[in-house]
């Protein structure tokens, strides 16, 4: 019996031994705290918060905040920092905090000092809301119609895309706007900028607000040879957590643009009675957003419908025939093949114009890369010996060219 006794005491000892030191070296030590609601009304229960060694993340803990958590009450958390490697200890910085789960409302990340006992208890925290954006209207600055974008010719014109941002926490909250302007047909948001079919505003203007809502505005400088059709702009709210809110759409139309840029003359220099002049290559440029050909007319005298192509100031006659006047819109650059009796056509007045649909210029896809085509023309002054015409001085015409090739304005037949 005695001997039993002894191997039962010294059993029981040896226990109690290894059991204490145990038990002493790893207490427990609740980092906890409290996460109020959004000021929208968004519950922070069930929301993940963060414990973690401040400026190391990626080696964190978390709880769930409210009843199904750690701490089984609502709005509060209870994370023990003994279970970080290395072990906490008293002094030691840790950072809690809510990250994004995908919808936007996260929390500060606020420090806390390890302390003595088994609890520190951190600063309360509150949920943020993440902004929106609502109400955006696309235009340029002729509002009617609403929705539709005419382009300048030849020039850029700045078109806006205006919204009411708001944000529970304030629209002070509110610290970044970016728009996008892009092509339905074929872009999206997040593409490359291209002048053709997409626009990015990364500083957007933020107005004066008042309460939880702002202005935002971005304005997109777009040239004469963006695409026509439908456009959508989106534009994406960021608040002061680098939350990036709601992104909101509005759709609007760039209609077609057809327009035609020409030289302000062509002159054919100082001729006698009789001359034939040199061809003189004059250029056709597309200043619009689709291809286009060209419908030719020409007069004088102030009348559309006059048989002259040129009125003089000297002469018994003082005009000048459109039958004198001879252009090419085939020959291409080199106009190398016209002459004033081959290769030709006569000019017409606005009665008889002509409509050159096989003359084409090809729509401009980037910045300074002009699209052209080239016309040809050469005059034949009248003499009184060979055509019994008496002109003389300083003679003006005018050569009407109108762009063709869209639904509206068609190309006439010759």
């Amino acid at each position: 019996m005695m001997g039993g006794n002894k191997y039962f005491y010294a059993t029981f000892f040896i226990i109690a031994l290894l059991a204490f030191p145990l038990a002493y070296a790893f207490p427990a030590h609740q980092i906890t705290g409290i996460v109020y609601d959004a000021l929208d009304g968004t519950s922070a229960n069930d929301y993940i918060l963060y414990l973690y060694r401040s400026g190391s993340p990626n080696t964190n803990l978390t709880d769930t905040i409210g009843v199904n958590g750690n701490s089984g009450a609502d709005n509060e958390y209870m994370i023990d920092c003994q279970l970080l490697s290395p072990l906490c200890k008293k002094g030691d910085n840790m950072t809690v905090r809510v990250y994004d789960n995908g919808n936007g409302y996260v929390t500060w990340a606020i420090n806390v000092t390890v302390g003595t006992g088994g609890f520190t208890i951190a600063d309360d925290l509150t949920l943020k809301s993440p902004p929106n954006s609502s109400a955006i209207i696309v235009d340029d600055t002729t509002y009617t119609p609403a929705n539709e974008i005419d382009l300048l010719a030849g020039s850029n014109l700045t078109v806006f895309c205006n919204a009411s941002a708001k944000d529970s926490d304030g629209y002070l909250d509110i610290k970044n706007a970016t728009g996008y302007l892009y092509y339905n047909a074929s872009s999206s948001a997040l593409a490359a900028d291209d002048k053709n079919v997409h626009y990015t505003n990364a500083s957007c203007s933020l107005l004066t607000g008042a309460d939880d809502t702002r202005g935002v505005e971005c304005g997109f400088s777009l040239p004469y040879f963006t695409n026509s059709s439908t456009w959508t702009c989106n534009i994406t709210i960021r608040d002061n957590q680098s939350i990036n809110g709601s992104k909101y759409i509005n759709y609007t139309t760039i209609n077609q643009l057809l327009a035609v840029g020409l030289p302000s003359t062509i002159n054919f220099g100082t001729l006698y009675p009789g001359d034939t002049s040199l061809v003189n290559k004059t250029n056709v440029t597309n200043l619009g957003n689709i291809p286009l050909s060209i419908n030719v007319y020409g007069f004088a005298n102030n009348l559309t419908t006059s048989p002259n192509a040129f009125n003089c100031t000297a002469g018994t006659n003082a005009n000048i025939s459109l039958y004198f006047l001879k252009y090419n819109v085939t020959d291409g650059p080199a106009c190398s093949t016209l002459s004033w009796s081959s290769n030709y056509w006569n000019l017409t007045n606005l009665t008889n114009q002509k409509g050159w649909g096989q003359f084409k210029v090809g729509k401009q896809t980037a910045e300074g890369t002009l699209m052209r085509n080239y016309t040809c023309w050469i005059l034949k002054v009248p003499s009184i010996d060979a055509d019994k015409i008496d002109v003389g001085g300083i003679c003006k015409g005018v050569v009407s060219f109108t762009a063709c090739g869209s639904t509206g304005v068609p190309c006439l037949l010759n």
